[in-house]
């Protein structure tokens, strides 16, 4: 118990950050490496969609009034679904990737020293749709109060589990790898076991690199983040440098729902980053791997090489200026010591089955 009072003690009032998900590959100009490339792309699209989804039995399901734990059994398997006296069909082709922030200086490196990976005070998972090159992104409040896992912390060195912040998951892992799938396992089970297909950790020691490798970002200074800075409310700047990581980092505690408020901020710089990316990288193909190159020590990703030039395939033709990013829908409290959100149940699987699910009629049942 005294690890786990540890743990939910430890930084928790620390910033948190976020950054996009860098994804990119080079088109080979000789016919054979074109080929080559084509095969091995072809290797990554099975293995990604090799996660995840069972298989259904053809039968629609009413999931109206089932429990989230029953919810988990039918939500990601190929078919349909009833919902409020409407049918849905799930698009199992939606590949799904798990975006952390994480709240450590420097490189992300091992450690067996608790708290000391840092926490993933930023969660954003995002959805790529193949069928409408369309993007969307999950924004997850790093204070939902969920199961967390603590590995090896029982009595006779068994997992344990305690209630939580969803932030404090990543530091009960190892800072690298382990906590990356900690934080994958639990945002999956707070989402009915939603299927993952992979994940990326970046460190915010990575933030001025990426930010002024795109020519800087622009933003809209709100009454949140002005603390001690020049900035003024309403203002359009362009950040560079140490901007960026103030602007998607800082919060004041004593305001409520600072958290929240700074995840506003985080979704725009977000948007804007990710589209000026890949509008620069038309004109540059190499601009990404430029990129990956320069901040890899920063980063922690279980995606392959192969698994990478697929989705650099795959995204080429997408509309980056129209990502939708949503907010999870809940309620935030002020809990003993500090905030709590409870997501709106119904609110959160009516937001799924938009995401995830397409209505179709009676008569296409």
């Amino acid at each position: 118990m005294k690890k786990i009072k540890a743990m939910k003690s430890a930084k928790k009032r620390k910033n948190a950050k976020v950054i996009g998900m860098i994804l990119g590959g080079l088109a080979g100009i000789v016919l054979i490496l074109f080929v080559v490339w084509l095969i091995i792309s072809k290797i990554g699209e099975n293995s990604l969609y090799a996660t995840g989804n069972a298989e259904g039995n053809g039968e629609i399901v009413n999931i109206s009034y089932l429990s989230n734990e029953e919810l988990a059994d039918v939500m990601w398997r190929p078919g349909k679904v009833r919902y409020q006296g409407k049918v849905y069909e799930y698009n199992d082709k939606i590949l799904t990737f798990l975006i952390m922030g994480v709240d450590k200086e420097g490189p992300l490196i091992a450690t067996e020293e608790e708290a000391a990976g840092g926490q993933s005070d930023a969660l954003f998972l995002a959805l790529l749709n193949p069928e409408t090159k369309s993007i969307d992104v999950l924004a997850v409040d790093r204070n939902l109060i969920t199961t967390l896992t603590l590995p090896k912390m029982g009595e006779n060195g068994e997992d344990a589990y305690t209630e939580g912040q969803i932030t404090l998951q990543y530091g009960y892992g190892d800072g690298r790898e382990g906590s990356c799938e900690l934080t994958k396992e639990t945002v999956s089970s707070t989402l009915y076991n939603l299927p993952i297909h992979g994940y990326a950790a970046i460190g915010y020691s990575a933030i001025p690199y990426l930010n002024d490798s795109v020519g800087g970002v622009e933003v809209t200074i709100t009454k949140d983040v002005l603390g001690d800075t020049h900035w003024t409310e309403g203002e359009r700047v362009v950040l560079y440098g140490h901007e960026a990581i103030i602007f998607i980092r800082y919060r004041d505690t004593t305001i409520f729902e600072s958290a929240r408020l700074r995840t506003m901020r985080q979704k725009e710089y977000l948007s804007a980053f990710v589209n000026q990316l890949f509008q620069q990288s038309k004109e540059d193909i190499t601009l990404p791997i430029r990129l990956y190159q320069g901040v890899q020590e920063y980063i922690v990703t279980d995606l392959s090489a192969d698994e990478i030039l697929f989705l650099a395939e795959e995204v080429i033709d997408y509309n980056f200026s129209e990502v939708k990013i949503h907010t999870m829908p809940g309620e935030t409290v002020q809990g003993e010591v500090y905030e709590e959100f409870y997501p709106n149940e119904n609110e959160l699987r009516e937001l799924m089955l938009e995401l995830y699910y397409t209505q179709v009629t009676e008569t296409e049942e």
